[in-house]
């Protein structure tokens, strides 16, 4: 029921899964949030890929790369705000992490916004 296989579509995207999913153990451990401490990467729901999650309080945290956004912007291509609006509507919480804006943010800086996020009814980086 934890991590399931790795598809991530680069070596880039799989360092910065890794980086997510380290900053939000260092969030869930010792947290007083009362959030389920369980994280799974890469999980099929329905036919969806929720790319980190914490299942227990239907929280998917999508990672977005360039691949998945409009050419020179960080707006998300149709297909994937549509794979985002399928998860919702299947009760996920999502939350979407833009990589070239997460890379440019500092270690207390990305723990404050897993903090706000998943506090947060949505919240996206972009």
């Amino acid at each position: 029921s934890s991590s399931s296989s790795s598809t991530s579509s680069s070596a880039s995207s799989s360092a910065f899964q890794q980086d997510v999913v380290r900053r939000l153990r260092q969030f869930l451990q010792p947290n007083a949030s009362g959030l389920d401490s369980e994280i799974i990467t890469n999980q099929s729901d329905m036919g969806l890929t929720v790319h980190v999650g914490i299942p227990k309080d239907t929280i998917a945290i999508q990672l977005h790369t360039d691949g998945h956004c409009l050419a020179n912007t960080t707006e998300p291509l149709g297909s994937v705000a549509l794979h985002n609006r399928y998860l919702r509507l299947l009760g996920w919480k999502t939350r979407v992490i833009n990589e070239s804006v997460w890379r440019s943010m500092n270690e207390s800086d990305k723990l404050m916004f897993l903090a706000q996020s998943l506090a947060r009814n949505s919240l996206s980086l972009y």
